[in-house]
């Protein structure tokens, strides 16, 4: 996708520039302003959900679930992270060599990789549940929801006046410069160049 930056895509609004876009104060009543507020309290609440569960995860120190299932190169350890990784190398490996003896070893080695790789993430399931990680990511998927959807209610408003386009405008790609993804690329770009071509009409 192309990369847009705050000056260029303000300069495709019918205001044209940064000097047409008001303080978002200057809007009172505005409906579309309201949802712009709520949208950016709850990139706060984000931040705040997010970094409370960069806290825990760091101070309960929670392990990685995986197992050991062969090695590699100069006895370089191979492990697996998920079934899918345990089925590709097995896979693998029955492919290379399928007598029917070795694919019942296969078989075994697959039932007790996934066996420890179970007991494994309920390990961790257990510690994030104890520490209040868990809980934390319950919460930040339920405020990121929030935010996605107050960022679709906002990319469907219409602004009213072309300097209430502006800020709207001014809002979503300062956001898009920002370290966090508050609201789709694509989507953001669509918005932005949609309110342009309205103001040309």
């Amino acid at each position: 996708m192309e990369n847009i930056t705050r000056r260029p895509a303000l300069a495709l609004l019918p205001a044209a520039g940064l000097a047409a876009c008001a303080p978002e104060t200057a809007f009172a009543g505005s409906p579309v302003m309201a949802l712009l507020a709520q949208h950016k309290a709850t990139v706060a609440e984000w931040n705040t959900a997010w970094d409370r569960l960069g806290e825990l995860k760091d101070d309960a120190e929670i392990p990685i679930a995986m197992v050991q299932i062969g090695v590699r190169g100069r006895n370089e350890p191979l492990y697996a992270y998920s079934e899918a990784d345990i089925d590709r190398e097995i896979d693998l490996w029955a492919r290379i060599d399928h007598r029917p003896e070795r694919i019942a070893k296969w078989e075994e080695r697959r039932a007790l990789f996934k066996a420890e790789l179970a007991r494994q993430k309920q390990i961790v399931r257990d510690m994030e549940d104890a520490c209040g990680v868990t809980a934390a990511k319950v919460e930040c998927e339920r405020v990121d929801k929030v935010m996605r959807d107050l960022a679709d209610k906002l990319f469907a408003a219409k602004p009213a006046t072309a300097a209430e386009a502006c800020a709207v405008a001014a809002y979503v790609i300062a956001a898009l410069d920002g370290e966090i993804s508050a609201f789709d690329d694509t989507d953001a770009l669509a918005f932005v160049r949609g309110l342009a071509t309205a103001g040309r009409a």
